[in-house]
């Protein structure tokens, strides 16, 4: 008897476990028929050469419609230029592809006229530095009126032109090279008092107690005797006058004094040539 029961429950056991495998196996087998596997390469579908043309074609034909502007004519190759009147570009070009640019655009007429522009600029550029050079060195002399008495414009302004002197830049009078006023600027007479001009249009009213004369390093022309012309003309207007002469420190002028202006323009003119 007990051995019967032990034989069922054995039976009983096996039927459970193969009831299991079976439910296990059942579930495999569905979830893999559930998943299909890729198409090898060889069995996907191939379009064919006809619907490749149709898609290059469709695709050309979207570009050219979002670029228009791209396409050239067949034999005039005239280019048709986008239009950016409603755009507003913020580019730094160099100043070559800036000029190309303009030259490309502009009528014959403007051309002609921007041409003659840039070469008056290319002018003026060249001339300023040897017009507006700094100067190194200034060398001064002074005319001074006796004590309790004046200089006169009146008296002033015709003597001067008899001197070669000409009104001009900076409101002073200047000595030229010429006698007409051409040439270099050799040496210029101020107001030695403030404010250092003259009134050309008032001189009858002018007074001053003395005047400057003075002249810059280096010149184009010989120092030395540019400072002998200064030198002598302080010395007239001083005789017209019945002034003195006075260095730049405004002490009496000397024979010593001038020999040291002498000597500290060929000091100048030493170093000048060792630059």
């Amino acid at each position: 008897m007990d051995d019967f029961r032990i034989v069922l429950m054995i039976l009983g056991i096996l039927a459970v476990l193969a009831l299991v495998a079976h439910g296990i196996w059942t579930v495999r087998k569905n979830n893999q028929s559930s998943i299909e596997p890729p198409l090898p390469d060889e069995k996907q579908p191939k379009h064919s050469s006809k619907d490749k043309k149709s898609a290059g074609f469709s695709l050309k034909s979207k570009i050219d419609s979002i670029k228009p502007e791209q396409k050239t004519e067949s034999k005039d190759k005239v280019r048709v230029e986008p239009n950016f009147d409603d755009v507003q570009l913020e580019m730094e070009l160099p100043d070559e592809m800036d000029s190309f640019i303009a030259t490309e655009t502009e009528t014959p007429q403007v051309q002609t006229h921007r041409e003659e522009k840039m070469s008056t600029t290319t002018e003026q550029s060249a001339s300023e530095p040897a017009e507006q050079h700094t100067p190194e060195e200034v060398l001064i002399l002074n005319v001074i009126a006796p004590e309790g008495q004046v200089i006169s414009g009146a008296s002033l302004l015709p003597f001067l032109l008899t001197l070669g002197f000409k009104f001009g830049d900076m409101a002073i009078f200047h000595r030229y090279e010429e006698s007409s006023g051409d040439g270099e600027i050799l040496f210029s007479l101020a107001n030695m008092f403030n404010p250092g001009t003259f009134d050309i249009d008032n001189m009858e009213h002018f007074t001053s107690p003395g005047v400057s004369l003075f002249m810059s390093l280096p010149t184009k022309s010989d120092a030395s005797q540019v400072f002998n012309m200064m030198h002598n003309a302080s010395k007239k207007i001083a005789a017209e006058f019945n002034g003195q002469v006075l260095d730049g420190q405004r002490s009496v002028l000397t024979r010593q004094t001038v020999q040291h202006y002498i000597e500290r323009i060929r000091e100048f003119e030493r170093r000048q040539l060792l630059k």
